[in-house]
């Protein structure tokens, strides 16, 4: 699907206004996130989804999550390379870093190790089982 089908197929589906206490802007946002996750987002992307200026998403989305938008979408790029290497140990870092829709190899190490504590080729080895 097109990057800008993809951002009307968000922006189109019924959202309910509140459901808890999470803003509908922002759920929709997560929303958009975890379906184009592999793709590049830029933060115009997600202000765009949200019907938000950029500032008022970035104020609007931590005061929801506890995160900017940028740092959320970094988190569940990560969350899902690992998810990744404990299915398919086959695959490479490279092509791991490519289907999550990131870029930098040495960016993702460093990111995956703050997050997890251990490097991507050990939680490849070990399958990632003790991880969280």
């Amino acid at each position: 699907m097109p990057f800008q089908m993809a951002i009307v197929a968000v922006l189109t589906h019924p959202v309910e206004a509140e459901v808890g206490s999470m803003d509908y802007r922002i759920r929709r946002t997560i929303e958009f996130i975890e379906m184009n996750y592999h793709r590049p987002i830029s933060v115009d992307d997600l202000s765009q989804c949200a019907r938000l200026s950029r500032s008022w998403l970035d104020i609007l989305f931590k005061s929801e999550t506890g995160m900017s938008p940028v740092k959320y979408l970094k988190q569940f790029r990560i969350s899902k390379a690992k998810d990744l290497l404990a299915s398919d140990p086959d695959l490479g870092i490279k092509e791991v870093i490519a289907r999550v829709g990131l870029t930098d190899r040495s960016h993702f190490a460093r990111d995956f190790k703050q997050t997890f504590g251990v490097a991507p080729s050990e939680c490849r080895m070990t399958g990632c089982t003790h991880l969280g």
